[in-house]
């Protein structure tokens, strides 16, 4: 892993998928993983913004927005993996 970079409430990092993607010839792929420590996420509104942006990014699909994959959590963060954009 390697870390990109922080927002308001997340850090963002470049790391390896190893589990074969659907129409995919390379088993592995590079991603960018979105963690949110869920210690941000204590106040209502925080936890329903999240809600939202993961609701809302899984619906879209165009060219010029980057591409949702899946999010999953545990019990100290969420984690949102999206395709990457360099540069």
């Amino acid at each position: 892993m390697r870390f990109l970079g922080k927002g308001g409430f997340a850090k963002c990092y470049e790391v390896r998928r190893l589990e074969p993607i659907e129409c995919e010839e390379d088993e592995t792929k590079t991603m960018a993983l979105k963690v949110v420590p869920k210690a941000n996420l204590t106040r209502t509104k925080a936890r329903q913004k999240l809600t939202s942006e993961i609701k809302i990014h899984r619906s879209l699909n165009n060219e010029y927005v980057v591409r949702f994959d899946r999010y999953f959590e545990d019990k100290e963060n969420v984690y949102i993996m999206l395709d990457i954009c360099h540069n």
